[in-house]
């Protein structure tokens, strides 16, 4: 591009730019209200003196948005009275249990055959009074009639069992007689002489 080019691109430019800012300052000054007209108090006044601006008027009537003063025909001229409130339904008042029956666990025909502790698991044998025989670990239900009973805990001689959220325990029933002194669970001793 040559000089002469670039002057007349710079000078077409600089053209627009101020054609752009005339047309700016135009439109911002064309939305500035005139100036009011001064009162008759002040028009008298000396020349270079500040005079009193005009304190600013209320609104007049004409002024103020309208109000819808027609009236609907159709409706009556008062308001209509207002509905009284529902009446509170009567609470049935609750019924009150002094002392609740008891739930009675099923009494259980079952015996304890034998228990196995393990250091690892220990089972209970249990048999119904059918005959039928179930071994379970401890946290496990018994398959026995009545459902649902679980077995809690397992000791070498008794069974804590869960029947409908009461426990029950079964013992082991010795299968001899005790003679004498002795008592069946203490270790054989000799006869002293």
């Amino acid at each position: 591009m040559d000089l002469t080019a670039q002057r007349r691109l710079i000078t077409a430019l600089t053209a627009g730019f101020l054609a752009v800012a005339a047309v700016g300052i135009v439109w911002s000054l064309g939305g500035i209200d005139p100036p009011a007209r001064q009162s008759d108090s002040t028009r008298g006044s000396k020349r270079g003196m500040k005079t009193a601006v005009d304190q600013p008027q209320p609104p007049t009537v004409e002024a103020a948005a309208p109000i819808n003063l027609a009236l609907k025909l159709q409706q009556p001229l008062y308001d209509q009275p207002k509905p009284p409130p529902p009446k509170p339904k009567p609470q049935p008042k609750p019924v009150v249990v002094r002392n609740p029956p008891a739930v009675k666990a099923p009494r259980l025909d079952w015996t304890l055959t034998g228990t196995i502790i393990d250091s690892d698991q220990s089972v209970a044998i249990l048999t119904d009074a059918s005959g039928k025989t179930d071994i379970r670990a401890a946290g496990e239900v018994v398959e026995l009639s009545p459902p649902g009973v679980l077995v809690r805990k397992i000791d070498s001689e008794k069974v804590t069992l869960e029947v409908r959220g009461t426990e029950s325990t079964l013992r082991l029933k010795s299968s001899f007689p005790s003679t004498g002194g002795g008592k069946p669970d203490r270790p054989n001793r000799r006869p002293s002489r």
